[in-house]
This record gives structure tokens, C-alpha cells and sequence, in this order.
């Protein structure tokens, strides 16, 4: 069995771990993953195969472009659509589809329906608006901008 003797920081990039086991490097991690990861802790060689595989699934995920929630590039295209050629929604799924380039049906069965499961789009009779979250995911001040006049 190793013992983690240090856990440090990457100066180039502060995402990621450099794991020391016995006074040795052994090799690199998303920070996210070594987050149970403590000084002194023993692990078993299983644990240690399952660690590196797990920096070979971020690097992969990051390969991918796939972010720490899951959104991938064409994610990230849909909702940022919504939100800088339309104003945040509500738009239509065929003026949608068309401004990112993508067939209805892929729209409806592949992108929408975990950004609708992890509450960043909504649809309205007047069609998809993008939610409070989505902008703060992609680090963009959401401005509450209701269009219609409030009544009393």
C-alpha cells in the first residue's frame, strides 16, 4: 500500500492536483476528483488504478470539450444562441435549430432534454427561453428583462 504524502497545487493550472505517494510524485488529478483525497491516507493498488483512470476520464471529457456539468460544444452553442442572437428567448425551435446549424430533431431529442432536466432552458407557448442558470454557467450577468409592461 502507498501513502499520499502530498497534495499540491499546479501552478500552471490551479484545476488540477499533483498526488506524491511516499515522498515520490506519482501523477497528476482534476482537483475535483482528489477532493476525498488526504495526507496520510493509504490507498490500495486498486484504488490507485482507479485514480489515474480517472485523470484519463477528465482528460478525455477535456478532449471532448465536455464541462464539469456535462454540456458539451453543441450545449454551449444552443444556449448561448438563445441568449446573445435572441435575447435570452423565447424562440422558436425551427429559428433555433437554424441559427446553430442543426437538424429540429436533434435539437429536440439530443440537446434539449438535459438542459431542460438541469434547469437551463424552459419552454413557453412562445418557445425556448434560457433560464437564470444557464447564463450564470456560462458566466453571463442575467439581467431580469420582462418584455411586456408590468399591470399593477
Amino acid at each position: 500500500m502507498a501513502r499520499i504524502t502530498a497534495i499540491k497545487q499546479q501552478k500552471r493550472n490551479p484545476q488540477r492536483v499533483n498526488i506524491y505517494l511516499d515522498g515520490s510524485f506519482a501523477f497528476p488529478l482534476a482537483k475535483i476528483v482528489a477532493a476525498w483525497l488526504k495526507v496520510g491516507q493509504e490507498l490500495t493498488p486498486e484504488k490507485l488504478t482507479a485514480l489515474r483512470g480517472q485523470d484519463t476520464v477528465e482528460k478525455a471529457l477535456e478532449m471532448l470539450e465536455v464541462d464539469p456539468l456535462g454540456l458539451n460544444e453543441a450545449d454551449r452553442r444552443y444556449l448561448l444562441s438563445i441568449i446573445h442572437k435572441h435575447g435570452g428567448g423565447p424562440v422558436g425551435i425551427e429559428t433555433l435549430a437554424s441559427s446553430i446549424s442543426e437538424d429540429i430533431g436533434t435539437v429536440e431529442e439530443v440537446i434539449e432534454p438535459y438542459l431542460m432536466q438541469i434547469g437551463f432552458i424552459k419552454r413557453t407557448p412562445r418557445g425556448r427561453q434560457a433560464t437564470s442558470g444557464a447564463y450564470g454557467h456560462l458566466g453571463i450577468k442575467f439581467i431580469e428583462d420582462s418584455k411586456q409592461p408590468k399591470l399593477i
